[in-house]
């Protein structure tokens, strides 16, 4: 099935899923960043943000500082394997998370690779308090 990213195919990817994975094309498209979304949009609270942007989940945190303070849970995707050319693998995403007062409640929904290996699944992240 087709899948899109900001970031290129990880060199590894086809050994990965054992199928041939390989771009296509590539399209510019606008992009915000995720303080600026909140910002613009004049976001004040989420219940629940779901977040599946195929490996760029490094950089909607990075652009999300601000915004992420206004967000009780977090449904994200995280990779086990490197999908994505500079992706964050979980255990880079969790301390990022956990910086900006996350914690984890669970982890779900795992897909494996051809080997077996985990290879991506959801994690869910909440913040104490909220």
């Amino acid at each position: 099935r087709p899948s899109s990213s900001v970031l290129p195919i990880g060199v590894r990817t086809g050994e990965v899923f054992g199928k041939s994975m390989r771009e296509v094309r590539e399209v510019n498209v606008p992009a915000l960043t995720l303080d600026e979304l909140f910002a613009e949009q004049k976001i004040e609270a989420v219940d629940l943000m779901k977040v599946d942007i195929q490996g760029a989940e490094k950089l909607m945190i990075r652009g999300g500082v601000k915004a992420l303070t206004k967000v009780r849970t977090i449904y994200i995707e995280a990779l086990f394997e490197e999908c994505y050319q500079g992706c964050a693998l979980f255990g880079e995403l969790d301390p990022m998370l956990r910086q900006q007062g996350f914690k984890l409640r669970d982890l779900e929904d795992f897909r494996r690779g051809a080997d077996g290996s985990l290879a991506y699944g959801n994690a869910i992240y909440f913040r104490p308090g909220k």
